[in-house]
């Protein structure tokens, strides 16, 4: 189908090559979404383009045991100050409060299926869960990570 799609094979967004026709830009939006959707299921998958956004690492980080804990009055973003390396499984443990919380993986959160323009990224690189599994996949870009109170909550530990 993406073949059919963009038989040039120029549906892979870039700054410096932005994918510009209609059937490279459905293509695109395509594979983006099989991408994150192979990377949920824990497939490791690393969308193609990210050496320009938004980037690689030349050596990647050491991955490290946090935990933080966060209460909340409103409906708002937290963010944990963490950073996800593209390829890298993230496991989360939490305690269980009455009300639900999101996490957000990626904070761009402008979705570009929608645009006459052209695509100098991926259309999707933001993921939002509500914390229900302790193991999220394997992310497809370098990203923050932030947690979402739904609403008024107890305390909220995350490790």
């Amino acid at each position: 189908m993406i073949q059919k799609l963009s038989p040039d094979n120029d549906h892979i967004p870039t700054r410096s090559k932005p994918v510009e026709s209609h059937g490279a830009k459905k293509a695109a939006m395509l594979m983006c979404d099989i991408m994150i959707r192979d990377g949920l299921e824990g497939n490791v998958v690393l969308a193609e383009g990210i050496h320009e956004f938004p980037g690689r690492f030349e050596n990647t980080p050491e991955v490290q045991s946090i935990e933080l804990e966060f209460s909340s009055q409103t409906h708002k973003f937290h963010s944990t100050g963490c950073y996800l390396p593209a390829g890298t499984v993230m496991e989360l443990s939490w305690s269980k409060t009455k009300k639900p919380w999101n996490i957000i993986i990626g904070l761009h959160g402008d979705e570009l299926y929608n645009t006459d323009s052209k695509l100098r990224r991926w259309p999707k690189i933001r993921i939002k869960k509500e914390l229900k599994t302790n193991e999220f996949g394997i992310f497809l870009f370098n990203t923050t990570i932030h947690l979402q109170s739904i609403w008024r909550t107890d305390l909220f530990t995350v490790a």
